[in-house]
């Protein structure tokens, strides 16, 4: 059968990967494995195509339109959505099937709507190869585990969620399904870098993380063979020389992840990458490990420092290891990130000051800031429906409006007006820290804008609200000097650290 997998661009004002335009792992894991079960494929993503006529070659009539929704927020998008599929159907009688996490939490309005003809929740590499076989033969897709379908009495089916695992993991990206040049960036050594994937899920149980309801909290490493294989086909035909690894948590398999350490140390011994995980699971040995295999920037998920937010939101952190664990990683040369989230329901000013003053005192050398958003199928979202404090939007036009930033819902008891001036504080200080690091601010900037944004094959509407997020975060913060002072915001008051070059 011949697949189109389409990726809908997120909502304006909103770009995936942040200042990098990231590529789309998930769709092309999902095309690959089409592909390999004999299928012809194409992938569009919205970010970079304008149509489906621009970018499908004459004769290219899809029996499927696969819509990959990477999170709930491309609902918000939802009449570009709906443009795109009628598009389509103009040349062709596609089934249409939703599958991503967005679609998984949205499910049963997708389907009541008329959008699809079936959700896979979960992860969907093999379960999208069982419904396209059972698809082409007629069969019944009852029995496959990570499909959600109206019956033939319109009648909501969800199947058990099919963990992570199997033969999917083990075949190899086909990179020849999307063009994988527009999404480069630079880092500032002018290495040309690109995101991969070398695991799937977690096991951690956050509760205001979807991992549970669409993982299963189940882990699955990639073989090593194959990621290296990979690897090697991004550096010897791309010149790609530095990596972004896109796993949930990297490494909760010690083994799995010294044999890969040990193959990059062996076969790419100048190659440098950047991953995230969960603090204080990692020994010195296994950083140092790390650090002569290439990895050079690590991302640590904190999201509270506070100790009894982070017990209630099932974080299974010890916040006394953090500042230590920093220490060591500097120490070994590694930059340092860190991930927190604001407002947490019923957060108080008390718990978000303790936050504030850890992110000012840890030495980190940047943040990934967000603010709480309430996302379906989390134990935080059960617990406010249960409490009264949230009502679940039955149609997309209501989720439409629960998405909308004009809409957002404070569930914490700090003002709007403080969360936004903290959030656009430490944003704003990391802007600044990389733009005066250890090259010269010329060289920076012109990184910055020339490879990062306007010459690296991002549209117009990225550019433009790039530059407009920038004007923004400098207005809130400069414009509040109380709110800042309260919360001891202060740039003199940043402990920044940035490690030699080893």
């Amino acid at each position: 059968m011949k697949v189109l997998i389409y990726t809908p661009p997120p909502p304006s004002g909103m770009m995936r990967g942040g200042d990098t335009l990231q590529l789309p792992i998930g769709p092309l894991i999902i095309g690959t494995y089409a592909k390999n079960a004999g299928h012809d494929v194409k992938i569009i993503d919205g970010i970079v195509s304008d149509s489906f006529t621009s970018d499908v070659s004459e004769g290219f009539i899809p029996d499927i339109l696969g819509v990959s929704l990477l999170t709930m927020y491309g609902i918000l998008d939802i009449d570009g959505i709906r443009s795109f599929i009628s598009d389509v159907k103009k040349v062709a009688d596609p089934t249409v099937v939703f599958g991503g996490a967005g679609a998984s939490v949205l499910s049963e309005i997708l389907l009541n709507e008329k959008l699809a003809d079936y959700i896979v929740h979960g992860p969907g590499e093999e379960v999208f190869v069982e419904l396209l076989s059972a698809l082409e033969t007629g069969s019944d897709v009852s029995g496959i585990p990570g499909v959600a379908y109206l019956d033939d009495s319109g009648s909501y089916v969800k199947t058990a969620i099919k963990k992570c695992g199997g033969y999917g993991l083990s075949l190899p990206l086909d990179y020849s399904l999307m063009d994988i040049t527009r999404y480069f960036h630079y880092t500032l050594d002018n290495k040309k870098g690109l995101a991969i994937c070398t695991s799937h899920g977690c096991k951690y149980r956050c509760t205001f993380c979807y991992n549970e309801s669409f993982y299963a909290c189940s882990y699955q490493t990639r073989p090593v063979s194959v990621i290296i294989s990979e690897m090697n086909f991004l550096n010897k035909n791309y010149n790609i020389e530095h990596f972004i690894i896109l796993d949930e948590c990297f490494g909760i398999d010690k083994e799995w992840m010294y044999e890969l350490c040990n193959e990059i140390i062996k076969k790419f011994p100048s190659v440098t990458w950047w991953c995230q995980h969960h603090g204080g699971m990692k020994t010195r040995e296994d950083y140092e490990l790390m650090y002569k295999a290439g990895c050079r920037e690590v991302c640590i998920g904190v999201e509270s420092a506070d100790p009894q937010m982070s017990i209630k939101i099932r974080k299974a952190i010890d916040l006394t290891r953090i500042p230590p664990e920093i220490d060591m990683m500097h120490d070994i040369g590694f930059s340092v990130l860190g991930a927190f989230i604001l407002g947490f329901p019923d957060e108080t000013f008390q718990q978000l000051l303790r936050t504030c003053e850890f992110m000012l005192s840890s030495k980190m050398d940047g943040f990934y800031i967000s603010k709480f958003y309430l996302i379906p199928e989390t134990k935080i979202y059960d617990e406010l429906v249960s409490e009264g404090r949230f009502k679940m939007p039955k149609t997309l036009k209501e989720f439409q409006i629960f998405l909308s930033s004009k809409n957002y819902t404070n569930y914490s008891k700090i003002p709007d007006r403080e969360l936004n001036v903290v959030m656009a504080f430490f944003n704003l200080m990391i802007k600044l820290k990389f733009l005066f690091s250890e090259k010269n601010v010329l060289n920076n900037l012109y990184t910055v804008l020339k490879k990062r944004i306007i010459g690296s094959g991002k549209n117009k509407q990225f550019i433009f609200y790039t530059f407009l997020f920038h004007f923004q975060m400098l207005l809130c913060v400069f414009a509040h000097p109380f709110i800042r002072k309260k919360y001891k915001l202060l740039f003199r008051n940043y402990e920044s650290y940035t490690p030699d070059k080893k």
